[in-house]
């Protein structure tokens, strides 16, 4: 389910971007009373593409918290002993 809402909210971002895009190819053409209409349209939309990417930024840094947390908890005392272990025993010489 959460790969749905990420599938959809990179939908509704790569719109958002599409449009910026189209908004900036009618500036070339826009007329002097059209081009701060325009303009204040694109100020809108990136104001949410750049809310958008906040959000997301956000999402990620509480995950990485949460990631280490999770970390934090794991005790590899065992794993370090026996790699230990490993590096002390000499090697085979055979192939």
């Amino acid at each position: 389910m959460n790969r749905d809402r990420e599938e959809t909210r990179s939908g509704e971002l790569e719109d958002k971007i599409s449009r910026l895009e189209r908004l900036a190819d009618r500036l070339e053409e826009a007329s002097a009373e059209e081009v701060s209409g325009v303009l204040d349209r694109a100020l809108g939309l990136l104001q949410e593409v750049g809310a958008e990417i906040e959000e997301r930024l956000g999402e990620l840094e509480e995950g990485e918290r949460e990631v280490g947390s999770v970390l934090e908890g794991i005790d590899l005392g065992s794993i370090d002993e026996a790699l230990r272990e490993l590096e002390r025993r000499p090697e085979d010489g055979g192939g």
